[in-house]
């Protein structure tokens, strides 16, 4: 059920979570790398900085001379209105530089001016000079010193009043110190701790970024999700070293996986064609280099493994891998079979303990899609399939030479290889398109070269 409210519904609201997930879980080293590199290289940074120690001292500003209550009440607003020019007189070389002479610093007001901050609130007359220095008693001298000089420059600029009575003239406005700056115990920078937080979570928030525009960027094909809708995922078969070696397969835990993957395989091609069950039998691939030879070997493998009298073709003609794969002679094969050559029977070669039987290439031929597209393919292809329960025919790719389209017609089912990383998805759907304009029974694809699984219980074994 799908419920709708504000003009979204809560199925999309799923699928984009399902999707939010899918993309941390296929980009997790961009959640991972960024946020540790930002804080490696900020926390050894702020490792590296000098510590700061910062003191603070205060001083509370007051208007004098008035008489009367309205007086005071005008100088007191008075006051708090040149409060904010108080605090900017605090960092200029009239206050800076008589603090710089009195304590014999050997700065400029310029950058001393850097280590000050003055803070007025907007309800009191009260001033606040922080400053930051390299040890404790440089923070609180200076502090000290620029919050003294600041009340004496106050009072030299602040217009007089003139006593009536006396003639006698005084600063209108006063500052009185009332927090001196102490040596503080604790260093107030860097801080390491806090800066290496924020630059992990600043790294997790723009790795976050990153691996969705890299996801939303990235056009090849990854994984089941990637594949055009309505295309069957059959099985992965997971990637290892020796995926070429067919005999090596189950000497090692990681080679041993591809029998286990081919046996999935098979078990849901059955179940692709229940009705009509597929007898022949052409994998073929977008592109080179995705792993369709292995998948041709690994499935009749699994088809010998049932006991089913099965048929290993190599048609590809143009770069011919199942012979070298299987380790056979390969200098007669299919090509020489169609031309009349030699007879099927005197060349066919059985392959491990199993039974099953290959033809290898043979000969190149100086056209080969004339050649698998010949009257003399259809009648071979006839009667092997009545000699045998299933035939798998390796074809060349789809999208390099035309070949495979001329073979879809004489075999019951195509299975397409996806090459995990190395295909695009517009080449996986030109491919899917070709096949649908030669009106081929795509049953569906496999995944090659994909990750291992991680979950180690999901192979079984005594």
């Amino acid at each position: 059920m799908t419920y709708t409210h504000c003009g979204w519904t809560m199925k999309g609201v799923v699928l984009e979570i399902q999707e939010f997930l899918r993309i941390l879980l296929r980009r997790w080293p961009w959640l991972i790398i960024p946020p540790l590199m930002f804080a490696v290289a900020v926390g050894a940074y702020s490792i590296s900085q000098p510590k700061v120690y910062a003191a603070k001292a205060s001083s509370y500003f007051s208007f004098q001379g008035g008489r009367s209550a309205s007086d005071l009440n005008q100088g007191a607003n008075y006051t708090l209105l040149q409060l904010a020019s108080f605090a900017s007189l605090a960092t200029q070389p009239l206050v800076l530089d008589t603090v710089i002479r009195d304590l014999g610093l050997s700065t400029t007001s310029t950058d001393l001016a850097k280590q000050i901050q003055v803070t007025a609130s907007t309800d009191t007359v009260i001033l606040d000079i922080r400053v930051e220095a390299g040890t404790p008693e440089d923070a609180a001298r200076i502090a000290n010193e620029v919050n003294t000089v600041l009340g004496e420059k106050a009072k030299e600029i602040s217009p007089e009043s003139i006593d009536p009575n006396t003639g006698v003239r005084s600063p209108t406005i006063t500052a009185t110190v009332v927090s001196e700056a102490l040596p503080p115990s604790d260093a107030a920078g860097p801080q390491t701790v806090r800066n290496t937080l924020i630059a992990f979570f600043t790294g997790v928030i723009l790795g976050l970024l990153l691996a969705i525009a890299r996801d939303k960027l990235d056009n090849r094909v990854l994984d089941a999700d990637d594949l055009p809708e309505g295309l069957t995922t059959l099985g992965s078969v997971p990637a290892t070293r020796r995926a070429s070696e067919p005999a090596a397969w189950t000497t090692g835990d990681a080679d041993a996986q591809l029998p286990v993957a081919f046996g999935r395989v098979h078990a849901n091609l059955r179940f692709a064609s229940v009705d009509t069950p597929i007898r022949s039998l052409l994998v073929t691939s977008a592109i080179p280099g995705e792993g369709k030879s292995t998948v041709s070997v690994g499935l009749a493998l699994a088809l010998a493994e049932t006991g089913a009298r099965t048929l290993l073709i190599d048609a590809d003609l143009r770069r011919p891998k199942i012979g070298q794969y299987l380790d056979l002679e390969a200098s007669v094969g299919l090509a020489d079979v169609l031309v009349g050559t030699v007879a099927f029977a005197d060349i066919v070669q059985e392959w491990g303990v199993r039974g099953l039987k290959v033809l290898p290439a043979g000969t190149t031929p100086p056209n080969p899609k004339l050649l698998l597209d010949s009257h003399a393919m259809s009648s071979f292809l006839d009667e092997v399939m009545a000699a045998y329960d299933v035939v798998v025919i390796d074809s060349p790719p789809l999208l390099a030479v035309v070949d495979p389209l001329t073979l879809t017609d004489k075999a019951d089912a195509v299975l397409l290889v996806a090459g995990r990383g190395r295909l695009r998805k517009r080449q996986l759907r030109a491919a899917v398109d070709a096949l649908s304009a030669a009106k081929a029974n795509l049953v569906g694809v496999v995944m090659n070269r994909m990750p291992a699984p991680r979950d180690r219980g999901e192979t079984y074994g005594y």
